[in-house]
C-alpha cells in the first residue's frame, strides 16, 4: 500500500530583508554583553577593510579619550567620533560593516545606549 503525497502548497517567497537592517534589529534587542560583542566584531571588520593610514587613525581615535585605568571601556565621545569619521571616509562608506556600525553608533548616541 503506497501513500500518495499531497501536492505541495505554493508558499510565496518572504520579502527579503536587507542584512544590515537585520543586524541593527538584532543589536537593538540584544543584551548588553551581546551588543558589546557585536560592536567589537563590527569595528574589527571595519579595521580589517581599512587602508593602513585609516587603521592608524581608527586606533588613535579609539584610544585618544582613554586614561590608563579606562583602556577596557570606550567613551561615548569616541564612538560618536568614530561614526563621524566612518561616514566621511569615501573608502569605508561602501563597506557594509562600516554602514551597519555607523547606524548602530548613531542610534546609541541618540539613545545613550550601553555597548
Amino acid at each position: 500500500m503506497t501513500m500518495q503525497s499531497a501536492p505541495a502548497a505554493h508558499v510565496p517567497p518572504a520579502p527579503e530583508i536587507p542584512i544590515d537592517q537585520l543586524v541593527v534589529d538584532v543589536y537593538s534587542n540584544a543584551a548588553p554583553a551581546v551588543r558589546s560583542s557585536m560592536l567589537a566584531k563590527l569595528v574589527g571588520k571595519v579595521y580589517q577593510s581599512a587602508a593602513p593610514d585609516d587603521r592608524g587613525f581608527l586606533i588613535r581615535l579609539l584610544i585618544q579619550p582613554l586614561g590608563l585605568l579606562s583602556l577596557l571601556a570606550v567613551s561615548a565621545q569616541a564612538m560618536h567620533s568614530l561614526a563621524q569619521w566612518l561616514s566621511s571616509s569615501p573608502a569605508l562608506v561602501s563597506s557594509a560593516a562600516a554602514a551597519i556600525l555607523v547606524k548602530i553608533l548613531l542610534d546609541c548616541s541618540a539613545q545613550r545606549c550601553e555597548a
